[in-house]
């Protein structure tokens, strides 16, 4: 997030990598979130507490409990991690660190980067029976399958083979461990049954033997097990560890092993990375299609990877958000699956001929009630109108969008055709042009499209740019009839010196054609030099030019590459601060952090050392230094090749030609060589 003040001047910047999250560990057992938000309160405002699930757990970490704490600011919460790190809280000695990159939030999602899935076999047994007539079976078959029993989930099948009991045999599948022949009865008269031994009798106890072996292997957080019925007699469940090392290490222990718990059933255990992000009910409901089509790529193009609804929406009132949750085994994919879904949250911006589209009529009442109009006439549209930006997104069927942004589309154009030109009249122009001149301009523009204000001193136009000609020429004719009044009154632009056209009037008192100032601001995507301020008085001015100024001056690409443009100017010229994620052509920046702790790409999901900069190094310790020697040989060949450092951002600078006063193309300081 970043803040920008007159000028382009950047007054803020919060990277995408900073946490609020720290987690604490050595916490004695018992404490409650209300005792420790009591305890950090002098460090901050604490948001959240949340501690781990301790159910089966107690004695087997000696070292105490592993607990989240959410401060209000990430300034609050690296304060109190660099605080607490170290130190005795409730009279043990614990450890602190910031959470950049667990279940911290990723853009608009929250990622669980630490969570395992576990699949293993339900307890349960098969049974057999026979019967008289292929009738009575097809009957059974259908009563039996798909249904709940005592919470397991029963499949029949026709069976040939031993048993052979009756003329026409089924198997089920799936039946309660004690389930008994009174319980294949429920499924309609038989010549008899038979019974399987269960694969193993306690489902609750290889649940509770589960809990305890993960652990033994790591700091367990939480352990959730799905609620029956067990389809395909399977038991599912999450798993969530303090860090994705120990779900890696996990992974590695339990993953298609054969556990005497569950019969000796094959466990499996991935560790899956997901991200969740709550829509609210209309957004989802104008997203459903497209996010159907999205799913079904991921389906058959991502292995290992899937996208999940949890729908709690209710018919009429209040409903809670609908949540979304993109799943994967593997970072890479989990990242593209972010990306296609975050381009659908954005919407389909309309453009025309590569710009954006926006016009000063959405940012007014009549242009609101446009928009709502259309959204009435298209149901199942949601038109997003951004002002600060000047962008419209449509949400939809990619059908009715089309419809949608072909009506916008002709009611820009239009618009355009009928452009309002605000033309000041100065001095006595005011009078002198309210005769003659201004009646012959509404007899052959129209008395509706020409309007005199006499309070503003203004003459408004609504037309085309022929129009706006119209009207410039008749004031000039009216000029040069009082030749005095115009030699009196004229106003020289700061950039080309010459009489202002399409006056831009900031509040220092300079004037500026609307061209000229729209080159100037243009003129520092390439130049990088901020904050721009006016030119004028031989270019001595301090005033900053209003970002409000520059968005009426700029079309939105323009004014978005300028915003670019000031933010690289921004982070380039303080190299110690800022450092780029190391993942190719990604954009994301963050903050150098301390040694051995990790931050997480909010873009590209990369994990990497903020001490290092370079990916995560896991399993081993931060470097001091680069390699001796390899320092040793560039140094030399610095020398050789007169080469210095920028004293700024410490950027080698080879010079082959030219003067002693050069800049820095990194960083813009103006150097003597």
């Amino acid at each position: 997030r970043v803040t920008f003040g007159p000028g382009f001047d950047i007054q803020g910047l919060v990277t995408g990598f900073e946490s609020r999250q720290v987690l604490l560990k050595g916490i004695p057992y018992g404490v409650t979130p209300a005792e420790i938000t009591n305890a950090l309160s002098h460090l901050g405002e604490v948001v959240t507490v949340r501690l781990p699930d301790v159910h089966k757990t107690q004695g087997k970490h000696r070292d105490g409990l592993a607990v989240r704490v959410t401060f209000a600011t990430y300034e609050e919460a690296a304060e109190a991690a660099s605080s607490l790190d170290g130190s005795q809280l409730f009279d043990s000695p614990i450890s602190a660190r910031l959470l950049s990159f667990e279940t911290a939030s990723v853009g608009k999602g929250s990622l669980e980067d630490a969570a395992v899935f576990l699949e293993f076999p339900a307890a349960s047994r098969r049974g057999y029976a026979g019967y008289e007539t292929e009738e009575l079976a097809a009957q059974a078959l259908a009563k039996a399958n798909g249904t709940e029993l005592r919470g397991s989930w029963i499949t029949a099948e026709y069976f040939q083979g031993l048993p052979n009991i009756g003329a026409f045999n089924l198997r089920f599948h799936g039946l309660p461990p004690d389930a008994q022949a009174k319980d294949i009865d429920l499924y309609g008269a038989n010549d008899g049954v038979m019974m399987d031994l269960p694969n193993y009798q306690s489902q609750k106890g290889a649940i509770n033997r589960l809990r305890e072996t993960l652990s033994e292997l790591g700091e367990l957080e939480s352990f959730n097990v799905l609620p029956p019925p067990y389809k395909r007699g399977v038991v599912r469940a999450w798993a969530h560890f303090t860090s994705t090392t120990t779900a890696d290490i996990v992974c590695a222990a339990l993953h298609n092993r054969k556990k005497r718990f569950c019969g000796f059933g094959k466990l499996y255990a991935r560790h899956v990375r997901t991200l969740t992000y709550n829509l609210p009910r209309h957004v989802f409901g104008a997203l459903s299609s497209d996010l159907r089509f999205l799913s079904a790529y991921v389906w058959d193009n991502e292995n290992g990877s899937s996208i999940t609804v949890l729908d709690r929406r209710r018919g009429t009132g209040p409903s809670p958000p609908v949540k979304v949750k993109l799943g994967s085994t593997n970072m890479q994919a989990l990242t593209r699956m972010k990306v296609a879904f975050e381009k659908l949250l954005r919407g389909d911006i309309i453009t025309q001929n590569g710009e954006i589209l926006w016009d000063g009529f959405f940012a007014r009442r009549g242009g609101i009630l446009y928009l709502e109009d259309l959204e009435k006439r298209h149901p199942g549209i949601i038109i997003h109108r951004d002002p600060r930006r000047r962008r419209l997104a449509l949400f939809g069927p990619a059908v009715k969008r089309g419809i949608v942004r072909s009506t916008i589309l002709a009611r820009v154009a239009s618009l355009r055709a009928q452009k309002t030109h605000v033309l000041p009249l100065q001095g006595r122009m005011i009078g002198l042009f309210m005769s003659a001149d201004l009646a012959r301009l509404q007899s052959e523009l129209g008395a509706e499209n020409v309007k005199l204000d006499l309070w503003a001193r203004v003459l408004t136009v609504r037309g085309d740019d022929e129009a706006y000609k119209v009207a410039q020429q008749a004031i000039k004719r009216a000029r040069d009839r009082h030749t005095g009044e115009r030699q009196h009154h004229e106003v020289e632009c700061p950039v080309c010196f010459d009489e202002v056209t399409s006056p831009v009037s900031l509040a220092c008192g300079h004037t500026w054609c609307k061209t000229c100032l729209a080159n100037y601001l243009m003129a520092s995507v390439d130049n990088k030099v901020f904050p721009l301020t006016c030119l004028g008085n031989e270019a001595r001015c301090p005033h900053a030019i209003p970002l409000n100024v520059a968005q009426e001056v700029l079309s939105p690409n323009d004014f978005s590459s300028v915003i670019h443009a000031a933010f690289l100017a921004y982070v380039n010229s303080r190299p110690n601060e800022f450092h780029y994620c190391p993942t190719p052509d990604c954009p994301q920046v963050y903050r150098k952090g301390s040694r051995n702790t990790v931050l997480q790409c909010p873009s590209c999901l990369t994990r990497i050392c903020p001490h290092c900069h370079v990916e995560y190094h896991e399993g081993s310790r931060c470097q001091d230094k680069e390699d001796a020697e390899d320092e040793r040989l560039f140094e030399e060949w610095k020398k050789n090749h007169d080469v210095k450092e920028c004293p700024s951002c410490r950027v080698p600078i080879e010079k082959l030609a030219g003067c002693n006063h050069m800049t820095c193309a990194h960083c813009r300081t103006h150097i003597c060589w």
